[in-house]
């Protein structure tokens, strides 16, 4: 509507208000304050619809579906590996309790939030490659930081620019999301040219961004967003 087609309402001075106009200033912020509430409310709604019953991406190669109890196994063998610790923030596992315990973890967060991380299964090898998940939306810029990880095994062959795609087109196209940011060690090239591939573009190099093991680290920055500005169809 127009400004000059809207109705403004006259101010009226009220007994103990103290100024014209100051109780129609009060309603004015909390009717603001009452929309604001009920967007954050209908796009949490709308999420967890999404994710019950949780959704499943498919790819060429890749599934990537809701973990389960069943994959302890493959998560311990490939997040054993003491070579990844060169690029994540968490230490590869010592024992296989600690992926039990891990794994856990990640199923508590599907009753908890609804929404969760998906398990990389390869389809021809039937087993868990990895990970890969969204922070919970932020509730009004409408964006997430995503995370991701591949067994050694299976780096270089492309899979986790297979699972990187998947995922932003769902964050897109159902998650109606305006941004999606993911960062990575400046060394850590492989994950960078992953990013890239996707179509994500560098921001820049933030300083301290983030601590790892105890230490603050420099992260590259990586973003896209929706083509659509997270409208939807």
């Amino acid at each position: 509507m127009h400004g000059s087609s809207m109705h403004i309402p006259q101010l009226i001075k009220f007994p103990g208000c103290g100024q014209p106009g100051l109780l129609n200033k009060k309603i004015i912020i909390t009717c603001a304050l009452i929309v604001k509430i009920l967007k954050v409310f209908f796009m949490n709604t709308d999420l967890k619809a999404l994710f019950i019953p949780f959704p499943v991406l498919t790819t060429s190669r890749l599934v990537l579906r809701a973990l389960r109890p069943s994959d302890l196994d493959d998560l311990y063998a490939y997040a054993s590996d003491p070579e990844i610790d060169r690029y994540i923030p968490w230490v590869h596992y010592n024992h296989i309790d600690e992926a039990r315990e891990n794994l856990g973890e990640f199923l508590a967060e599907y009753e908890q939030y609804g929404m969760g991380a998906w398990g990389i299964e390869h389809k021809a090898d039937r087993r868990l490659i990895g990970i890969a998940n969204f922070s919970r939306p932020h509730r009004i810029d409408r964006k997430v930081e995503m995370g991701y990880t591949i067994a050694r095994a299976y780096w270089g062959q492309g899979y986790a620019t297979e699972a990187v795609k998947a995922l932003i087109q769902f964050g897109f196209d159902q998650m109606r999301l305006v941004r999606i940011e993911a960062v990575c060690l400046p060394e850590h090239t492989a994950s960078a040219q992953v990013m890239q591939k996707a179509g994500m573009q560098l921001e820049g190099l933030l300083h301290s961004y983030q601590v790892w093991r105890g230490q603050p680290c420099d992260l590259l920055m990586y973003a896209i967003v929706n083509p659509n500005n997270g409208a939807g169809s």
